[in-house]
């Protein structure tokens, strides 16, 4: 049932979208009777005009559009396929527009013309009673309900409404909804000031055939792939961890009593932990670049999140392969890596706002801000955390070589220490910068000798 569901998720908002959506003397897309994308041959009368064709051809009539290419924009990413009008001008009294939706939810769903009678009923029943639901909420009043088969065995659900546009008026709205190649296919039929004209939709209806296209992966075999991935990678990783502590154990000297030392110069631990969580982003976000570049549109969040995630992998990747070099420069190398990622991380999620603000799409919600805030925050945590254990961590101490003895801990005279260390490097820096002071004013007075120099040797000729 939880398919059947999500069949009717956005179709309600497809209704709205098709009453606000382009308006033959204001608003621009495109078409093509063979909508390849969408494997639809669609056949109109000869007297519409295509308007998203015309866009794409510069066709004078659509000179009045001064902004050609935002309108082509506009129709892709409301997934607006075709976009016929029977006048360009404000007598227009029909247009016919094809629509698609790629969204996930409808991977699940059998093409409607498959489903038996019985999962067919169940299927309309529930679109029936969500889109009246919400079209209470709203001034777009449903006028009529049903099951549409063709003769060429498409089938449809049906939905007559009617409302106002916003310059006042009365449309009449014959859409048509049915799922094929795992999309929503909605073929919405605008009257204006006219009731319906139940031939001409038939006559529209009867002419589209749908080309199979190669199937995507389902939500559920996208588990199971992603499963057998998990737990192949999951074996992968304990091999790697055999090897590396089998390696350890054969580079301890066999003289070594201290088990602590024993213990902490073999990999393992929270440093395992830290070595296994970059590995983990890794998988992470190479599923990030996977996913995003499913999304329809919004090029430029794909585009950013892909970069990021691209330099995050290298980053991740540096990381994963430094902790397994046993060298006192390991943990800086570390360090420093972690905290450039924190750094395009938190350069990229600002990008994406301001891309967001700049878009005023609706996915970029008060909520969308705030989980990159909090998405922010997180990875400066993460960040700080992981500085100060591979800062002061015995094993990492021990495991590098940089310490042949464990210490005990002093958390006073640790941060003493990072005090001292600090205002040493101040102090440096100072002594640095009135060197340079001292040189440069050296130079400007060599300068001014060489100037004089030069005066007295004219004067004197």
């Amino acid at each position: 049932m939880k398919k059947k569901i999500n069949f009717i998720i956005g179709i309600f908002f497809t209704i709205i979208m098709i009453f606000n959506s382009v308006k033959a003397d204001d608003v621009i897309e495109k078409k093509t009777y063979n909508l390849e994308d969408a494997g639809i041959n669609i056949s109109i009368d000869s007297n519409m005009f295509e308007i998203i064709t015309g866009l794409e051809n510069n066709d004078e009539k659509l000179d009045f559009i001064t902004s050609k290419e935002e309108y082509l924009a506009s129709y892709k990413s409301s997934g607006i396929l075709l976009d016929a009008v029977d006048s360009l001008e404000s007598d227009r009294t029909k247009e016919v527009l094809v629509i698609q939706n790629k969204n996930m939810a409808y991977r699940d769903i059998p093409d409607l013309n498959k489903l038996t009678e019985d999962d067919l009923k169940q299927y309309y029943e529930k679109f029936i009673e969500s889109v009246k639901e919400q079209a209470g909420t709203t001034s777009i009043e449903i006028v009529s309900d049903e099951l549409y088969k063709t003769e060429n065995g498409n089938v449809y659900f049906h939905i007559i409404s009617s409302g106002k546009t916003e310059d006042e008026e009365t449309m009449n709205l014959s859409t048509y909804y049915t799922v094929m190649n795992q999309r929503l296919i909605t073929i919405g039929i605008r009257y204006f000031n006219i009731d319906v004209d139940s031939a001409n939709d038939a006559k529209i209806l009867e002419n589209i055939t749908f080309k199979e296209l190669p199937r995507e992966d389902t939500s559920q075999e996208i588990l199971e792939k992603t499963a057998i991935a998990v737990i192949v990678t999951l074996i992968i990783i304990g091999i790697a961890f055999f090897i590396i502590r089998r390696r350890d154990s054969k580079q301890i000297d066999k003289n070594l009593k201290d088990k602590e030392i024993k213990r902490f110069s073999k990999f393992g631990g929270i440093l395992g932990i830290f070595w296994l969580i970059n590995l983990y982003q890794i998988v992470l976000r190479i599923l990030d670049i996977r996913n995003v570049l499913l999304l329809e549109n919004l090029e430029e969040y794909k585009v950013l999140i892909t970069l990021h995630s691209v330099l995050v992998i290298i980053l991740n990747a540096y990381i994963v392969y430094i902790l397994l070099r046993k060298n006192k420069s390991t943990p800086g190398k570390a360090r420093r890596a972690t905290i450039i990622s924190l750094i395009v991380t938190l350069v990229f999620t600002i990008l994406r706002m301001i891309a967001g603000a700049i878009s005023n799409n609706d996915l970029y919600t008060s909520e969308y801000y705030m989980g990159e805030v909090s998405f922010m925050i997180s990875t400066a945590m993460y960040t700080l955390l992981w500085t100060i254990y591979l800062t002061v961590s015995q094993r990492v101490k021990i495991y590098y070589k940089i310490n042949e003895t464990i210490e005990n801990i002093d958390i006073r005279k640790s941060f003493e220490n990072f005090k001292e260390k600090v205002n040493e490097k101040i102090k440096n820096r100072k002594e640095k910068s009135k060197n340079r002071k001292e040189k440069s004013k050296n130079r400007k007075e060599k300068s001014k000798n060489r100037k004089e120099e030069s005066k007295n040797k004219k004067e004197k000729m």
